[in-house]
């Protein structure tokens, strides 16, 4: 069984010849974006939770009872089968409750905040919502990643509705994906053998640099 995680099908459309690069178990460079990141998730997600309150994202009225609290935390994960090769994996931020959840929470920080319209029409949380079927709503919480600025740009949050058409748009970012790696044409990006994408997620790693 091949896993697919929703990043790895992204990086497919991106750039093909990143799935060589992932074969091959090339690593994507580390920016310390992540490191941040997850600092802040940790505060939002402790918060939400009722472990460490934080007043700055005290707006947030949801309460949840798992959030992901190490890396590839088991209690957010999820898997389901799209045929008899392939699987889709992937961790939520948090959801209400451990069984049949029907809401999900979905942090985003970045130096620009999400939209809700961003939020609506993110793959990412389309697909997260075949991974838990019961899920009726999901909660955005966007944030600047730099904390010393949440006093001037408030940390907002959304809740979009889960809709028939996200499972449908989900299915077949999914298939196309498949699609891709089925048709083993992953160097349709490259030029004469080299990679010029500014946008390679492998960046300064890549192999056909």
């Amino acid at each position: 069984m091949i896993k697919l995680s929703y990043t790895t099908m992204n990086d497919l459309f991106v750039s093909p010849h990143s799935w060589l690069n992932k074969q091959m178990g090339i690593n994507k460079p580390d920016r310390g974006y992540f490191e941040k990141g997850k600092q802040i998730h940790r505060i939002i997600q402790d918060h939400l939770i009722g472990k460490v309150i934080d007043e700055r994202v005290g707006f947030i009225d949801r309460k949840f009872e798992v959030v992901e609290e190490v890396d590839k935390d088991k209690n957010c994960e999820f898997e389901f089968p799209i045929n008899s090769k392939f699987s889709v994996y992937g961790y939520v931020d948090g959801k209400d409750k451990s069984v049949n959840p029907k809401m999900l929470l979905e942090i985003k920080t970045g130096t620009t905040l999400w939209s809700i319209g961003k939020f609506k029409n993110s793959i990412q949380r389309k697909i997260y919502t075949l991974g838990y079927p019961t899920v009726e709503e999901t909660l955005l919480v966007t944030v600047h990643s730099d904390m010393d600025l949440w006093g001037r740009i408030k940390p907002k949050k959304f809740i979009v509705p889960v809709t028939r058409q996200d499972k449908d748009d989900a299915l077949e970012f999914i298939e196309s994906a498949i699609e891709i790696i089925k048709s083993g044409e992953f160097t349709t990006d490259l030029e004469d053998g080299i990679c010029r994408n500014y946008s390679c997620p492998y960046g300064e790693n890549c192999f056909f640099k």
